[in-house]
């Protein structure tokens, strides 16, 4: 079971790691931040215009599958449907 401090400290992290990768101002850097960070998804949801998330998404059943992804545009101006 963890404690009060660990879950605070886990939270803050997290918070941190997130304002860090928002400072990035190109959006391929950024993804490919978050991918090294292993959150494929948030790289996804956020940069799917992105060479590194069109990676992720033909990588990742899972991710080709999710109901967020349907009708956008994900890079070289495919959709959800071309990954499959």
């Amino acid at each position: 079971m963890e404690s009060d401090y660990v879950k605070k400290a886990n939270a803050d992290a997290g918070r941190y790691i997130d304002d860090g990768c928002r400072t990035i101002k190109d959006a391929e850097k950024a993804a490919q931040t978050y991918v090294a960070l292993c959150r494929f998804r948030t790289a996804v949801e956020r940069y799917p215009e992105t060479r590194t998330a069109a990676m992720v998404v033909s990588q990742c059943d899972k991710l080709v599958d999710h109901k967020y992804l349907e009708g956008r545009v994900l890079y070289n101006k495919r959709t959800q449907s071309d990954y499959k």
